[in-house]
């Protein structure tokens, strides 16, 4: 109803079962034959479930976007054979000493620093399914960078407060002031463009124990981002780098 509003819910809920749970605990909160049921009939998880709040304990972000994974991978492993399409991030890449490295989808080691839990905690998560992939298991991983709203709706997530993109861009105007960040860039993905990328890649029985970056090629720098906030009518001074830092 809050993403989809103009969708009959019933016909919406002819093809949707809805299982309220939650995927920190081993048995996702269900009842016995309710996870019985799922090890035998399905063949197929995406896991978009993350706790995706950039300044959150770390307790709570191991919860859902570790623990979470290892109960995921113990649902693949029991009854029906099941493949484990997972939603991560580009930010698994921290902050790495060697500049000239260009991180791409081969790579998860790199000798990064992770400046925030978040990131953290979807590094954690690759490391496990690249052990289940070792072991024999399939999965495929879907690096995403910052997800933006529906193209053509404008819908956006419920807890926008929490979103990285939305943060900057209210505390910038709240401040009244920004850096001249004309080397910071940003990509910004419509969620409905990001979802069908997925979609196409998980039917394409090629694709099989491989990551992708799920990224937009177009960018706008920090600077041009600002330009484009004062265009719309925003008082937003702009200062040198180390003078916004001091202030």
């Amino acid at each position: 109803q809050f993403y989809f509003p103009e969708e009959q819910v019933e016909l919406l809920f002819n093809k949707v079962i809805v299982l309220e749970g939650d995927i920190s605990f081993p048995d996702f909160k269900l009842t016995k034959d309710e996870y019985k049921k799922l090890t035998t009939e399905v063949d197929t998880i995406i896991n978009a479930a993350a706790n995706v709040n950039h300044v959150a304990q770390k307790e709570n972000l191991t919860s859902v976007n570790v623990d979470g994974i290892k109960n995921l991978i113990t649902l693949c492993i029991l009854g029906r054979a099941k493949t484990l399409h997972h939603v991560s991030t580009v930010g698994v890449k921290g902050l790495y000493i060697e500049k000239n490295i260009i991180f791409d989808e081969t790579m998860l080691h790199v000798d990064q620093i992770h400046t925030e839990e978040y990131s953290e905690s979807k590094y954690e998560a690759e490391l496990l399914i690249h052990q289940y992939m070792q072991q024999g298991g399939q999965a495929n991983i879907y690096r995403v960078g910052t997800i933006g709203p529906h193209s053509q709706t404008g819908f956006f997530q419920k807890n926008i407060e929490q979103h990285f993109f939305s943060r900057y861009i209210h505390s910038t105007i709240q401040l009244g002031l920004a850096g001249c960040w004309h080397d910071k860039v940003l990509d910004i993905t419509p969620v409905d463009s990001l979802a069908t990328s997925i979609v196409l890649l998980l039917f394409n029985s090629q694709y099989i124990n491989k990551t992708f970056h799920l990224v937009s090629p177009d960018t706008i720098s920090y600077y041009e981002l600002v330009k484009f906030l004062q265009n719309c009518g925003y008082s937003i001074r702009m200062i040198d780098n180390q003078e916004f830092k001091n202030k």
